[in-house]
């Protein structure tokens, strides 16, 4: 059975590239060959290695290989980063992220692709929760505390729990773009009896620059049942001695989220439906399409104007694929029209020069008005202009 797996590190000359060579690594044996050029924004010569493991695991992630076929994973490595791939004969892939600070941060990069930016070539705000899902994910398998799911550890597999995310704020001072490398930090703490916190920090990986925040607080439920469910002792022996008691943010969002008053929204867009695609793996719709639905209420006048700088969702109750879902936004003295060109109303922000408007949102079952997400976002002036 044969593995395929691609992976890149740096090349410090042409003079690197050589003939393909075997390298036997913990018994392994992996077949790494030269293959395509690219450039990074750093000017960086990189080389594309494809690495054959002769001993693949039967499953992968729970899951069987099917059989004639092969699977892909993408990662960036250092000079001697072939060595991270050592364990990929265990886990059945390869994570370009390490362990930090005594083991307690996980620290991965991400390269900026153009599928995630927009119209003005800089990430979304999807972007953003979709690398901050994917690199707590990353730390919970490098960790050796997830066995399945989304992060679910042996104990969570064996009661068949699941984590799901109760409450989450971001805060973005500046958004990437297309071709920047970020560098993502995250770490879990503890919240409460029967929750658990996880933060991460963003920074410009050229730089260093801290770009964004992030927190969130996360419980668990019962896959079967969709119940929420304590703390079993288990578990919290299994999570607790990689708790670090930090935090990202340092004034985090306590405030309660409003509700919008029914018949005062001055947006409303009906008939949103959830796709197939838009399902985890623990088959409720992923938390980032919920972010997608909450902005798609924000008149256009705010989205040519403004950029989000910070976000704080309450999930108040999953959704399913049968769902029709109505979103709803309020705008602090908004008395705009069809034709405007700036935000009225707003008010000046800290910082200079810098105006700023508040939102309120609501997503809700469309028929029996059940509260989904409350929401509450801040959103500033534009910079520059997008031609």
């Amino acid at each position: 059975m044969m593995m395929e797996t691609m992976a890149f590190r740096h090349l410090s000359s042409a003079s690197d590239l050589g003939t393909p060579k075997s390298i036997k690594m913990s018994q392994t044996s992996y077949y790494a060959k030269p293959a395509v050029f690219r450039r990074l924004p750093r000017q960086h010569k990189m080389m594309k290695v494809v690495v054959n493991v002769q001993k693949a695991p039967k499953l992968v992630n729970g899951f069987s290989k099917p059989k004639g076929t092969e699977l892909f994973e993408t990662s960036w490595v250092n000079e001697s980063g072939l060595k991270d791939i050592s364990g990929l004969a265990e886990n059945g892939f390869n994570r370009a992220g390490r362990l930090i600070e005594g083991r307690m941060v996980y620290r991965e990069k991400f390269f900026i692709r153009s599928y995630e930016v927009g119209a003005d070539m800089t990430g979304s705000i999807e972007t953003v929760f979709n690398l901050l899902q994917e690199s707590a994910v990353n730390h919970a398998y490098v960790g050796g505390v997830c066995r399945d799911g989304f992060g679910s550890t042996h104990e969570m597999a064996r009661l068949n729990l699941i984590w799901v995310v109760t409450r989450m704020q971001v805060q973005v001072d500046r958004y990437p773009c297309w071709g920047n490398v970020v560098e993502i930090d995250t770490w879990i703490a503890s919240s409460g009896k029967n929750s658990m916190r996880r933060d991460w920090l963003v920074r410009d990986s050229e730089t260093g620059s801290i770009i964004a925040r992030a927190t969130s607080t996360w419980v668990m439920m019962n896959k079967e049942t969709r119940k929420l469910m304590k703390f079993p002792e288990a578990v919290k022996k299994e999570i607790c001695p990689y708790y670090l008691e930090r935090s990202a943010i340092a004034q985090t969002d306590v405030k309660k989220l409003e509700k919008i008053a029914e018949g005062s929204a001055q947006y409303v867009l009906s008939g949103l439906t959830p796709k197939w695609r838009d399902l985890d793996t623990n088959c409720h719709v992923n938390n980032v399409k919920y972010v997608g639905w909450v902005l798609e209420s924000v008149p256009v006048y705010i989205l040519e104007s403004h950029e989000l700088a910070s976000i704080t969702l309450e999930f108040r109750r999953e959704c399913g694929q049968s769902h029709v879902i109505q979103s709803l936004t309020s705008v602090d003295n908004d008395e705009a029209s069809s034709d405007s060109t700036s935000a009225p109303g707003v008010s000046h922000c800290s910082g200079v020069n810098k105006k700023c408007l508040n939102a309120l949102h609501l997503l809700r079952l469309q028929d029996s008005r059940v509260e989904l997400v409350r929401g509450r976002t801040e959103w500033r002036s534009k910079t520059r202009n997008i031609n």
